[in-house]
C-alpha cells in the first residue's frame, strides 16, 4: 500500500464519512464479524430486518400502509420469510405510478439518490437514506476485499458516456477521497490509441471497473494497434452494468492476465451479488432477501424471475420489488466456505428474451456465441456488433468491420441464424461505421423491438 492509498484509508475517507453522515466502515467491520454465520442464522438477520421495516412501511409510507391494512397484516404476521408471499409483487410499472407514495425522503435529514441508466426505456431517480446507501457500500467493500481491493486503492472507471466537466470538489473527492480515474471508452479510435495507452499506463497497478462492452473494445483496440494490455499491470478487472458471458470472460482473462471479477447491482437497491474468488455469484443477503419466480412454460431448471426486497432503505421502501431480470438460483455449497446464497446471472432480462414464431423463448446469451469469441477467427473479423429483433420472425445484424471482409462476415451470420433458427426468421445485415451506445452509454449486444407477449410478425 503506497502513501496515498495509506492517507485516503486512514484520513481522508473517515474525514468524509463522517461529514456525510454515513457509517460505512462500522458496517463494513459487523458484516466481516459475521463472515461465519450459518444460512440458519443469516435467514433469522433478515427475518429480523423484514419485521423491523413492515413495522416502519406501515407507520410511514402511504403506500404500504394502505396495503397493510387492506390484507389486515401486521409485523406479526411474518414469522418467517416465506410469509413475504403474503404481499404482491411491486413491479415496475406499479413503482413508477406510485412513486410518490413509495419514496419519502423528505422524513430523513439526508438522502442519496441514484438514477437508473434507463437502458430499458425506463429511466428511475429513487432515494436512499443514509443508513441503506451505509449499508449498501459496505457490502460493496467487503465483496472487493475478497481479492485484496479496499479502501483507497486505485480504480480506473471504463464507461461508454462522455462525461460533462466535473467540479473542482468533485476531481478532487475522486481522487484523494476514493482514489477513483474515470474514462470514457467512446474517445476510442485507432489514433487515439497510443494517447490512450499512455494514460492507462499512468494507472499501472489499478483495478479496472467498467461496462463489459466498454473495457472489450479498449482490450481490442490495443491489441490490434499492436500492444498487450497484460502490460499495463492492472490488479484485476471488475464488469458491472451488462451481462458478462464466458466467452467474454476467458478474452478478457487472457488479454490483462489478472482476474476478471462479475458485479451484478442495480440502482434502485444497491448492489445485490458479487462473485468471490472461487467462482460463486453471493448475494448480499444482509441486505436483502432474494426470491425467485418460476416463467411460465419454464423447466424447474429454467431461469426465474428475481423479487427483491431491500432490508435497510426506509426512504424508498421496496418490497418483493420484480426489477426484471431472469436468473438462476444456485443451491450448491461455495468452495469459498461462505454461507451466502449464490446465483447465476447469465440469463437477461425478461424484456431481452428472444421470442420466436413458434412460441419458443431463448436467452440472448446464443448471440454472444454467435458473434463474439467462441468463434475465434470470425470474431477477430468483427469489430464491434448488435442483433435487433425488428418482428418475430425478423431480424437485424448491425457489423463494424473492414470491407474486405464484408463478404465473409455476412455468410457467416446469414449460415448461423439458418442453423440455430431452423428457418423461422429471416435476417437483414447491415454494415456501419460505428455503433454508438444507446442512452445508458452501454452497448447492448440484443435489442428487442417485441412488445412483452408481443405477437407481430409478418
Amino acid at each position: 500500500m503506497n502513501w496515498k492509498e495509506r492517507f485516503i484509508r486512514t484520513v481522508s475517507y473517515p474525514l468524509y464519512e463522517k461529514s456525510r453522515g454515513l457509517t460505512i466502515r462500522s458496517k463494513l467491520h459487523a458484516l466481516e464479524a459475521g463472515r461465519n454465520r450459518t444460512p440458519s442464522e443469516i435467514q433469522d438477520l433478515q427475518l429480523r430486518k423484514l419485521r423491523s421495516l413492515i413495522t416502519d412501511c406501515g407507520a410511514r409510507t402511504p403506500y404500504y400502509r394502505e396495503m397493510l391494512e387492506r390484507n389486515g397484516l401486521t409485523a406479526d404476521s411474518f414469522q418467517s420469510l416465506a410469509d413475504l408471499s403474503r404481499l404482491p409483487v411491486l413491479t415496475k410499472s406499479l413503482l413508477r405510478e406510485n412513486r410518490e407514495v413509495i419514496s419519502q425522503p423528505g422524513l430523513f435529514p439526508r438522502t442519496y439518490c441514484h438514477q437508473s441508466s434507463g437502458s430499458t426505456g425506463d429511466p428511475k431517480v429513487l432515494c436512499a437514506d443514509t443508513e441503506a446507501e451505509s449499508f449498501r457500500m459496505a457490502a460493496l467493500f467487503r465483496s472487493r476485499r475478497w481479492w485484496g481491493w479496499d479502501i483507497g486503492s486505485p480504480v480506473l472507471e471504463i464507461w461508454g458516456t462522455y462525461h460533462l466537466q466535473r467540479s473542482l470538489m468533485r476531481n478532487i473527492r475522486m481522487s484523494w477521497i476514493e482514489n477513483r480515474f474515470r474514462f470514457s471508452a467512446m474517445r476510442l479510435t485507432d489514433a487515439s490509441a497510443a494517447e490512450t495507452w499512455k494514460l492507462f499506463r499512468k494507472h499501472r497497478g489499478a483495478y479496472v471497473r467498467g461496462y463489459v462492452s466498454s473495457i472489450l473494445g479498449i482490450a481490442r483496440l490495443f491489441e490490434e494497434s499492436g500492444r498487450h494490455p497484460a502490460e499495463l499491470g492492472f490488479r484485476a478487472v471488475c464488469t458491472t452494468s451488462e451481462r458478462l458471458y464466458d466467452d467474454q470472460r476467458r478474452f478478457l482473462e487472457s488479454a490483462f492476465r489478472c482476474p476478471v471479477i462479475d458485479e451484478y447491482g442495480a440502482s434502485e437497491v444497491g448492489i445485490i451479488a458479487f462473485q468471490c474468488p472461487s467462482g460463486g455469484m453471493h448475494l448480499m443477503e444482509e441486505n436483502l432477501i432474494a426470491e425467485f419466480a418460476d416463467l411460465p412454460q419454464a423447466g424447474p431448471d429454467g431461469p426465474k424471475r428475481l423479487i427483491l426486497t431491500e432490508l435497510n432503505n426506509r426512504a424508498t421502501p421496496l418490497l418483493r420489488y420484480e426489477i426484471g431480470d431472469l436468473v438462476r438460483p444456485d443451491p450448491e455449497p461455495c468452495a469459498c466456505g461462505s454461507a451466502l446464497s449464490r446465483i447465476r446471472v447469465d440469463i437477461g432480462r425478461d424484456s431481452e428474451m428472444v421470442r420466436l414464431p413458434d412460441g419458443s423463448q431463448v436467452s440472448p446469451v446464443l448471440f454472444c456465441h454467435m458473434g463474439q469469441y467462441s468463434f475465434f477467427e470470425i470474431g477477430r473479423k468483427i469489430r464491434q456488433y448488435r442483433i435487433i429483433q425488428k418482428r418475430l420472425d425478423l431480424f437485424e445484424v448491425e457489423v463494424v468491420c473492414r470491407t474486405e471482409d464484408q463478404a465473409d462476415v455476412e455468410s457467416y451470420f446469414r449460415k448461423a441464424f439458418e442453423e440455430d433458427f431452423d428457418g423461422l426468421v429471416r435476417l437483414n445485415v447491415r454494415f456501419r461505421d460505428s455503433i454508438p451506445p444507446d442512452a445508458s452509454g452501454k452497448h447492448r449486444m440484443f435489442i428487442s423491438e417485441i412488445p412483452t407477449g408481443g405477437s407481430e410478425s409478418g
